[in-house]
């Protein structure tokens, strides 16, 4: 049974990303006034904040959800999924080489594992100090 929590965890953190990532690709261009086919540099590097943001959230729902349902640390679960979201950043990286913004993916690729990351590290801290 902690197995199924372990991928549990994983799943509900990246879940907790893409929904979070699609409400703010929805709503963020459309506050910008900004058609996502031709962005601008300002709306790249605003989509490149709010990505990492969302898996800084997916790290810490993927930590906060493995903290008391598992025997691993909480703090490897987000590891997990960044490892999820480097392999997918990876895959995108080819696509762009070339573009006018192939600094694009590769910030997405290095910023969400890092932010997840960070994020399981702040719920493994804080399950040391007892505080919940």
């Amino acid at each position: 049974m902690k197995a199924f929590w372990s991928i549990f965890a994983v799943v509900d953190g990246f879940l907790s990303t893409v929904v979070l990532l699609a409400l703010l690709t929805f709503v963020v261009p459309r506050l910008m006034h900004v058609r996502t086919d031709a962005p601008s540099q300002a709306y790249l590097i605003i989509s490149v904040l709010y990505s990492v943001a969302s898996a800084a959230v997916g790290g810490w729902v993927a930590a906060r959800v493995a903290r008391h349902r598992t025997d691993l640390s909480p703090f490897h679960h987000a590891v997990a999924l960044a490892a999820v979201f480097l392999l997918l950043g990876a895959i995108n990286i080819p696509k762009a080489l070339g573009g006018p913004e192939a600094w694009y993916p590769i910030a997405l690729t290095v910023l969400a594992p890092l932010a997840c990351i960070a994020a399981g590290r702040v719920v493994r801290q804080r399950k040391s100090r007892g505080r919940a």
